[in-house]
């Protein structure tokens, strides 16, 4: 995937969060069932978690409701989803956030370590499967020994096809882009879309090796059929 491509998919995600960043919000206002049953997976209590594309803080809440004890560290690239998240009242009490890229800037992630790094709803919009592998080798970086890693990947479950855009409505040739990725609207509104890649299983098994740690657990859950996310969870040994 060449850099202006890159960055023109960064852009359509980057316009969708900063325009439709509450009305998103409201829609999404309750942690999937597999971000649960990952908690429920966790070997101890994480007393630091790193939270990575927090957005509005679904996932902090299901956290403050488990580990009220812990340490949270969210972290987003839209400032208005972010604005939404420090105005909660339902999160852990000793919280912190931070903006930052996760795409251009991720190096700049907390360093942690934490005991558990989480990504969900978020490596959908990472443009280029080099890019998607090269942030999981950056998370696994920040975990703690025995800390664990949870990250979500879309699956391709039948709904794609009605809220297709065509990528000829954002000015972009759909010969530069990999397979996976599409034009999606939001709900019923196609006027502001938005970018995302369904990984298939091909790509799912190169993502676990290119992680370079020893997955722990994978399954699949969320949605009416419980299959539009693969939840992929690995462990660093401890030393």
């Amino acid at each position: 995937m060449t850099p202006d491509t890159t960055r023109a998919l960064c852009a359509i995600t980057e316009r969708f969060y900063r325009t439709r960043a509450r009305a998103f919000a409201a829609k999404r206002d309750r942690p999937w069932p597999g971000m649960k049953r990952a908690l429920d997976e966790l070997p101890d209590r994480p007393a630091r978690i790193l939270d990575v594309g927090c957005g509005h803080g679904r996932f902090g809440a299901l956290v403050a409701e488990r580990f009220p004890a812990c340490r949270y560290h969210g972290v987003d690239a839209s400032a208005e989803l972010l604005e939404i998240a420090r105005g909660r009242t339902d999160l852990p009490a000793v919280s912190r956030w931070d903006q930052l890229d996760l795409i251009f800037e991720n190096e700049r992630l907390p360093e942690g370590p934490f005991d558990l790094v989480s990504m969900f709803a978020v490596i959908h919009h990472v443009p280029g499967e080099a890019r998607r592998a090269a942030l999981l080798r950056t998370l696994a970086e920040r975990l703690a020994p025995g800390g664990t890693l949870a990250v979500a990947f879309w699956r391709t479950t039948g709904d794609e096809a009605r809220r297709h855009v065509d990528w000829s409505s954002v000015g972009i040739d759909a010969s530069e882009l990999e397979a996976g990725d599409r034009l999606q609207s939001f709900d019923s509104d196609a006027a502001v879309p938005r970018y995302a890649h369904f990984a298939d299983e091909a790509e799912l098994e190169r993502l676990q090796a290119a992680c370079e740690l020893p997955l722990q657990l994978r399954f699949d859950s969320d949605g009416n059929e419980r299959v539009s996310n693969a939840y992929l969870l690995w462990r660093r040994p401890l030393e």
